[in-house]
């Protein structure tokens, strides 16, 4: 079955709109050669290459690459950075940068970054679909209403949606980044839509919603992602989906993994759940994990299968983020 996706996905498109795979196969070399082999300069051969390749990056690989650059003192940081305003990035994001926050004041003094910048921004938000933004705002807000209300109310509810969301995705793609960009509690009143914010769009619905917003230092889309792990089915469900999402680079493969691995949080007996004997990919932080006797070996087979890097390369990045003061994981609950 994914043969036949692969084949039907490939067919019929250019080199800049060929399937994910050869990206992530690209960035998971670029990530074994600096922090396996200490080779700097195929680290940024491999990420220049899948850089140059797509016409969409995800924006983690480039803030990765940029710190690397940093940390290495080499010049091409700029080039990284300025990229990355054109898939969401912003001089608040900075923020979150050990590395980026001593360039932060050089940067916004270069008028030449800046007004490349802000060009960069504006393709990004020509390229955002609002009309399905919003419409992924309005689930994620319903599900935290409904999921205050009987499990019997609030599992009728999840069915339905999960049928939606699967509608959605096979008429429209999966809203993620790439169609709807990066969480942005204010990107509406780019366009002179404030209302549609998500924290004055919540307020419509409940005031019991306080606690409910968008975490922008995650530097990707989470909506559905919450939805989605509310329901312990969501993987087995719409597994196919979610490759045919990945092949299309609408959904990173780190972000499968830790849908895959929240369907054994609870192991809903009612779910056709993949046996865990195949294994996990260890990117769900509340997973219990400890209690399912992991085998790494299977760990990385399954990585493999899915082009993730290694647990050992995941492994060393903590270190570095440790001992160095990097980011390098991001997404909800740092799944990617």
């Amino acid at each position: 079955m994914y043969f036949f996706i692969l084949v039907t996905i490939t067919k019929g498109t250019n080199q800049t709109d060929c399937t994910y795979i050869k990206y992530h196969t690209l960035i998971n070399q670029a990530e074994r050669c600096y922090f396996i082999s200490k080779n700097i300069d195929s680290t940024f051969y491999y990420y220049n290459q899948a850089f140059k390749q797509y016409d969409y990056i995800f924006i983690k690989d480039l803030l990765n690459a940029a710190q690397i650059s940093i940390f290495e003192h080499k010049k091409t940081y700029k080039q990284y950075l300025l990229l990355g305003f054109k898939y969401g990035l912003q001089f608040k994001h900075f923020k979150y940068f050990k590395l980026l926050q001593p360039i932060k004041t050089k940067l916004e003094r270069d008028s030449s970054f800046v007004k490349k910048a802000r060009l960069n921004r504006k393709q990004y938000i020509n390229r955002i679909d609002f009309e399905c933004l919003l419409k992924v705002y309005r689930i994620g807000i319903k599900d935290q209403i409904e999921k205050c209300k009987s499990d019997k109310i609030y599992k009728d509810f999840q069915i339905q949606t999960l049928k939606d969301i699967k509608a959605w995705i096979n008429n429209y793609g999966f809203p993620s980044s790439k169609i709807i960009g990066i969480n942005d509690r204010t990107i509406f009143s780019e366009i002179g839509m404030h209302q549609f914010d998500i924290d004055s769009l919540k307020t419509k619905y409940s005031n019991s919603l306080n606690y409910y917003s968008l975490n922008e230092k995650q530097l990707s889309q989470s909506t559905i992602l919450t939805v989605l792990i509310h329901n312990f089915c969501s993987y087995s469900i719409l597994e196919s989906e979610l490759y045919t999402a990945m092949l299309k680079g609408e959904l990173h493969p780190r972000e499968i993994g830790f849908i895959y691995d929240n369907s054994y949080r609870f192991n809903d007996p009612k779910c056709k759940n993949p046996d865990i004997k195949n294994g996990v990919f260890l990117l769900n932080s509340f997973c219990p994990y400890k209690k399912l006797n992991i085998d790494i070996n299977k760990v990385n087979i399954l990585r493999k299968k899915w082009h993730i890097v290694e647990v050992e390369v995941d492994n060393i990045k903590k270190e570095f983020e440790k001992l160095y003061g990097f980011k390098l994981f991001y997404g909800m609950w740092k799944c990617m």
